[in-house]
């Protein structure tokens, strides 16, 4: 699951992604003080909701229900505890679909370490654009030159379409 690797701001990328997402500017309010609140391992529940974004708790738990019901956010008990998700809006709308995952490894492993978002976002449209062998072939140029930077193998896939 590419949203929990530790590189990538899942509230960055909800942001980016907003004008994609098909949400309201509350729904997206509430992904984000979800998100905010899991990550300071807080209790959630829909009155904290309405506290924080002062919100009615009818206007929170129907936002709520909405995002529930576009599997974005998924309500889980476990051991008499609540917990919200928001994995489900991740996992709806991958921005690497057309990143196949032995070109991310190629480069990860030439860079030695993990993409940050926004290689991995160059990367994938690059493969949207151009054929993987161009986008290898920019990779090892920029080996052997020893520039290795997504700007400069961009500009040479680009320079050699």
């Amino acid at each position: 699951m590419w949203w929990k690797k530790a590189h990538i701001n899942r509230r960055d990328w909800i942001i980016d992604h907003f004008h994609e997402l098909d949400i309201s500017h509350e729904e997206m309010a509430i992904l984000l003080m979800i998100d905010l609140l899991n990550q300071q391992q807080e209790i959630i529940n829909p009155q904290k909701l309405s506290q924080k974004l002062k919100l009615s708790e009818k206007k929170c738990d129907s936002l709520l229900h909405t995002l529930m019901s576009k599997k974005m956010v998924e309500i889980q008990t476990n051991n008499h505890e609540i917990t919200f998700s928001i994995d489900g809006i991740f996992a709806l709308s991958s921005p690497y679909d057309h990143l196949n995952h032995d070109l991310l490894n190629a480069f990860e492993k030439e860079f030695g370490r993990p993409l940050s978002a926004n290689e991995m976002m160059t990367l994938n449209n690059l493969k949207k654009n151009y054929n993987e062998k161009l986008i290898i072939y920019g990779l090892r140029e920029a080996i052997i030159n020893q520039k290795l930077s997504m700007n400069y193998i961009e500009r040479i896939v680009k320079s050699n379409q």
